[in-house]
């Protein structure tokens, strides 16, 4: 049985900088709200660009990227409300093509 409504709300912004030609870095910061403004977890990325789409051929734009998320926002002792959490509470890894 629910105890309580709550309104949260959320937002991700991604923050990249082409460093190179090829090669971008930035950040992905989680900004949450609920009762007050809080930071959530924060990820790095780089990205390389192996391949750019050039109108007639058949070869897509293609990139590799890796992305490290880093445990910044609250996941325990949140009280009674447990949409408070805006973390995993772990470091994670993750790459894509």
């Amino acid at each position: 049985m629910p105890t309580g409504l709550a309104d949260d709300y959320g937002s991700r912004a991604y923050v990249i900088y082409g460093l190179l030609p090829r090669f971008s870095v930035g950040i992905i910061p989680i900004i949450g709200l609920n009762h007050g403004v809080g930071l959530g977890d924060l990820t790095a990325q780089a990205q390389y660009r192996l391949t750019q789409f050039q109108p007639g051929r058949p070869i897509p734009t293609m990139s590799v990227v890796a992305q490290e998320t880093f445990p910044t926002g609250s996941y325990d002792r949140l009280g009674s409300n447990a949409s408070n959490a805006l973390g995993a509470g772990a470091h994670s890894t993750t790459l894509g093509f």
